[in-house]
């Protein structure tokens, strides 16, 4: 299942929801657009048409470098089948970027980004990792550990 959600920037009425999938069953889901797909391969292409559909400026998400990309990459590469082309570019196709670096501040980081000719990607997970120390596995008697987490709330 892949979700996405539109909208024009500072204009909430013009926000639209989707939900593609793959199965039988039929899903209805208040003020969404609802699309069934028979193979995972159907339900990838049309995402990357949906994308060229709603043509957006920006694209964001949570862990898309480090978990969606990369996991839609090698369902492609699995089945032999080359990225669907979502390019406002037309001639250019769209790309797929390794990244890779280690450093002592964070880590090693290995993920993948899908090059989107004039999409700018934005993965909200890569800022919150960065700029939010959640300290794991720290408690004391006064403090509450899930409280931790509300530093992103």
């Amino acid at each position: 299942m892949i979700s996405v959600v539109s909208q024009r920037y500072l204009m909430p009425s013009t926000s639209k929801k989707y939900i593609l999938y793959t199965g039988q069953c039929n899903i209805d889901v208040d003020e969404t657009d609802t699309r069934a797909f028979s193979t995972e391969r159907n339900l990838i292409e049309a995402y990357f048409l949906l994308i060229k559909e709603i043509n957006p400026d920006i694209i964001i998400g949570y862990n898309i470098f480090m978990f969606d990309f990369k996991y839609i990459d090698t369902r492609l590469r699995r089945k032999l089948i080359n990225l669907p082309s979502s390019s406002r570019v037309q001639g250019i196709g769209t790309e797929r970027i390794d990244i890779n670096w280690n450093s002592s501040a964070y880590g090693f980081n290995d993920y993948i980004v899908i090059d989107l000719p004039r999409h700018t990607l934005i993965d909200v997970y890569q800022y919150v990792t960065k700029e939010y120390k959640l300290h794991y596995g720290y408690t004391s008697n006064h403090e509450n550990p899930i409280a931790l987490l509300t530093l992103l709330v």
